[in-house]
């Protein structure tokens, strides 16, 4: 997600910088059996920091081929 606009302000906004994002995303690179695949947990973290807003993040109201 770096180079997108709003995502660059809102990591600025929260005192963080794109560097700090890739080191959050570099660490889903395998699946887990305690948190599930890795591009699931991906998308939920994009999704919370696109947002900003915890809702966004709702496991439990997720289809559970998006939460496996």
């Amino acid at each position: 997600m770096p180079g997108c606009g709003l995502h660059e302000k809102r990591l600025a906004a929260a005192g963080k910088t794109a560097r700090d994002w890739e080191r959050v995303e570099s660490s889903f690179y395998s699946d887990t059996a305690k948190y599930g695949k890795a591009a699931n947990i991906k998308r939920w973290v994009k999704a919370g920091f696109r947002t900003a807003d915890p809702a966004a993040c709702n496991t439990w109201a997720a289809p559970s081929s998006r939460v496996s």
